[in-house]
């Protein structure tokens, strides 16, 4: 039984546009974890209630926690992408962790889990980041510290 080749041709074009378009994230929020659960939700808390107006994703790296850390941003987050180490790695070796699993997104926000966003955080920095879309060089956006 032959295959028509055109059927073939759309659905891989469809599958390849399906996947680009659910894989692009403007924003990734990478949070570096180790033992600060209560901290760790509310930081997740004050994302989450954001990421409704930017196009954004959460990775928690988490460096071997043992306080139910963890569990608790499975059973509340789904959407959160989490990297368990078995052991302490340190922050920044957790940083590069976070950074390689947000390849495909345009910007990166690195959060210590003790980190608040505040009020339409992104939303303000997301006018502000695509005046940098054609800047030949990286940029930065500072945050304020309160």
């Amino acid at each position: 039984m032959a295959v028509n080749s055109n059927w073939l041709l759309v659905t891989a074009l469809l599958t390849t546009v399906y996947r680009f378009i659910t894989s692009v994230t403007d924003i990734s929020i990478i949070v570096v974890n180790y033992n600060t659960k209560e901290h760790l939700l509310k930081c997740i808390a004050s994302a989450s209630q954001q990421g409704k107006d930017v196009n954004c994703r959460v990775i928690v790296v988490d460096n071997g926690s043992s306080d139910g850390s963890l569990e608790a941003v499975r059973q509340q987050y789904l959407e959160v992408i989490i990297i368990r180490n078995e052991q302490n790695q340190g922050f920044a070796r957790a940083v590069n962790q976070g950074l390689k699993t947000a390849d495909n997104c345009d910007y990166h926000l690195i959060l210590n889990s003790d980190a608040r966003l505040a009020d339409d955080y992104l939303k303000n920095a997301s006018r502000v980041r695509h005046g940098y879309r054609t800047a030949p060089e990286p940029g930065r956006l500072p945050a304020k510290l309160l």
